[in-house]
């Protein structure tokens, strides 16, 4: 395969979105949809965040977020592919936050 064709392949990956592979828009990590999930994510574990007094990890904020508010399915595909990018473990989330319990 030519480093021509190998690089357009690269870069025509690299305008995926990594959830869904949807086209991303030019310099965007993810797709419309989850561009959109992506910014209210940070946005409300910001607000978890400071309502704690800045004594909370983001994977703390998203477990509170992924549990205990009502969001798209967009929303909570954009939190499973931090956690799995970032290793976060929904073990070491907080027990009490787990539906059903």
């Amino acid at each position: 395969m030519s480093i021509e064709l190998l690089r357009l392949k690269m870069a025509v990956s690299a305008m995926k979105c990594p959830i869904c592979t949807r086209q991303c828009a030019p310099g965007k990590e993810f797709c419309e949809e989850h561009s959109k999930a992506y910014k209210s994510m940070l946005l409300r574990a910001n607000l978890w965040i400071k309502s704690f007094g800045n004594d909370m990890t983001l994977e703390e904020a998203c477990a509170h977020v992924f549990y205990l508010e009502s969001h798209s399915r967009a929303f909570n595909d954009v939190i499973r592919y931090f956690a799995k990018k970032n290793k976060w473990t929904m073990i070491r989330w907080p027990k009490v936050l787990k539906k059903g319990s």
